[in-house]
């Protein structure tokens, strides 16, 4: 995957992100508008992406599937799914994260890991439970946007770039 790609899908997030970040804090129910203009960018860019047939990051095409949800939910409103995202604070995206990483796992060659290799599924399975209990860390950890949610999402792409590096020497 070409890193210029990654960098581009990281920009819904990003969008969404940065303000909570900057106050340390998340308080998704006032998000709406942001939400709105994350997903708006995550549909453009994946399908952009996926017009040019370019290989995605699987772990932020599921940031996007929360994204999207995020929009849907808070924008309608959708009462149970907006309170369930208020609830699961940051973890929501390690969610969508492991429901894309599921996909592309049992369907893509190259599988939530991002390289094609005899490791592929092994490694994918291991990123899988990694991106599991990110999720669960970050619902425990709700009132932390950045020991919550931040870390962990870095620590996910890092070690998933790092085990692609590995499977596919």
């Amino acid at each position: 995957m070409k890193p210029l790609v990654e960098v581009v899908q990281f920009v819904p997030v990003l969008t969404l992100a940065a303000g909570f970040v900057i106050a340390g804090e998340i308080d998704l129910s006032v998000a709406a508008g942001r939400f709105a203009l994350a997903a708006v960018l995550a549909v453009l860019i994946v399908a952009g992406l996926a017009w040019k047939k370019v290989q995605q990051n699987a772990f932020l095409v599921g940031a996007d599937l929360w994204l999207l949800v995020g929009a849907v939910s808070f924008n309608v409103p959708i009462g149970p799914v907006e309170d369930a995202m208020v609830r699961a604070g940051g973890g929501g995206i390690f969610v969508g994260a492991l429901l894309a990483g599921l996909f592309y796992t049992a369907t893509q060659p190259e599988g939530y890991l991002g390289v094609v290799s005899g490791k592929t599924r092994a490694l994918s399975v291991l990123l899988l439970v990694l991106t599991a209990a990110a999720a669960v860390w970050a619902i425990a950890h709700p009132d932390s946007i950045r020991l919550g949610a931040a870390l962990p999402f870095i620590g996910i792409n890092v070690l998933r770039r790092v085990m692609g590096r590995l499977a596919s020497r």
